[in-house]
């Protein structure tokens, strides 16, 4: 052994030698450097990707969620309309624009659908359960309207279910400013629990116990007493 570092020390006295291995080591410490800048900007550019995929998923169901406040003024007085008065102002009662009718009512069901098709693999989860529950929300107001022959009363009931539509316009659309003004740069599974936890907690919300769904469970127990008389 002590042969062996004596060839050592020999071999590193000499000039060539020793500058050989200096230039190895120099190349050996470039390449790892060089390898740990190069992880660093791919892993940098990929999240710049993600994260403006995320940017635009948010801005665009932000977009969708904004256009439900713009409403439509229904004619009559207060004194006149049968609406709740937190709907009502000193001249009139107002409905979602978007429940003027069928056209217009399928339109932002179609622009829901979509958004979810294209961009809900980019949102957190809540903000994917937002829509998720409001889709639903605009399923049930179909059944509802099928059901009960309700299609040239849309503004009708929209003047009821404005109130259900600002509410999670407003919880909606403060969740989304805060995940734009605070970006991250994870994607997120719609599947374990999770997800279940996410929807359960937007269904509870702005699901259950809303306007509409007091409609629905009273419509329902009127044709069920018709069915018995």
């Amino acid at each position: 052994m002590q042969e062996i570092i004596s060839n050592l020390k020999e071999v590193w006295d000499l000039p060539f030698a020793r500058e050989t291995l200096l230039v190895c080591a120099t190349a050996l410490l470039t390449h790892i450097l060089d390898m740990r800048k190069y992880k660093k900007e791919r892993h940098t550019k990929y999240q710049d990707q993600i994260g403006e995929k995320i940017a635009i998923a948010l801005n665009a169901v932000r977009e969708i969620a904004l256009s439900t406040k713009t409403t439509e003024m229904y004619e009559r007085s207060i004194d006149q309309s049968k609406a709740d008065n937190a709907n009502a102002d000193h001249e009139g009662v107002f409905y979602p624009a978007f429940m003027t009718d069928k056209e217009t009512f399928m339109k932002m069901f179609q622009a829901v659908n979509e958004a979810r098709g294209t961009h809900e693999m980019y949102l957190d989860l809540l903000s994917a359960a937002y829509l998720y529950v409001f889709e639903r929300y605009l399923m049930n107001i179909m059944l509802l309207v099928n059901r009960y022959s309700y299609q040239n009363s849309l503004h009708l009931l929209g003047m009821i279910l404005i109130i259900d539509v600002q509410r999670w316009e407003k919880a909606f659309d403060m969740h989304l400013v805060k995940r734009i003004n605070h970006p991250h740069y994870r994607l997120f599974s719609r599947h374990g629990w999770l997800w279940k936890k996410a929807k359960r907690y937007v269904e509870k919300k702005f699901l259950l116990n809303t306007e509409l769904d007091k409609m629905m469970r009273i419509n329902a127990e009127m044709k069920e007493d018709e069915n018995h008389a």
